[in-house]
């Protein structure tokens, strides 16, 4: 298909999950790379705003928003994407989980791309295994893709990291 398709995957909720945060850095990101593609998998009370948001910004067409899957087909999305993305906000909500997103692109072979909120930097670095943006806005999530999506070299590092790193967090261990 010859296209980069930049995937979130969990809950449209905005307090938890602040899709729209991805969806404004995806319609910039879309002007400098137009072989680009956002996928957006899952169900939630803010999958309306984040539908209208994507027609707002003429971005329909370069946007699947698939709702909610059965969770026994969520390795199958993993597999379609090429960069996973967890958007979050620098709120105490956020502070409070580690999400489970970045385990489960490690174990497939994906980068991963969030914030430097809580924990998360801590577990992506040393050695690196994704990338954290320092702010929570979309220009700074739009920065850190733009890393991966010019650097060949850090993208292989980082997959081949997470990977690695992924073993010590099997459900047995």
């Amino acid at each position: 298909h010859g296209k980069i398709v930049i995937g979130f995957i969990g809950t449209i909720s905005l307090i938890s999950h602040p899709v729209d945060i991805l969806v404004e850095a995806f319609a910039s990101l879309i002007q400098k790379f137009p072989t680009i593609h956002l996928l957006i998998v899952g169900g939630g009370e803010d999958i309306t705003y984040i539908k209208t948001r994507i027609n707002e910004l003429g971005l329909s067409n370069v946007v699947s928003l698939v709702g909610r899957i059965n969770s026994e087909d969520i390795p199958q999305y993993y597999k379609v994407c090429d960069i996973t993305v967890d958007p979050v906000l620098n709120n105490e909500v956020a502070k409070a989980r580690l999400p489970l997103k970045m385990f489960e692109s490690w174990v497939v072979g994906i980068p991963f791309v969030t914030s430097n909120v809580g924990d998360r930097k801590h577990y992506l670095s040393n050695p690196i295994s994704g990338l954290c943006a320092e702010g929570d806005g979309s220009f700074d999530l739009e920065n850190e893709l733009v890393k991966l999506l010019t650097d060949t070299k850090l993208r292989n590092e980082i997959i081949s990291n997470g990977i690695k790193k992924s073993e010590n967090y099997y459900w047995d261990i």
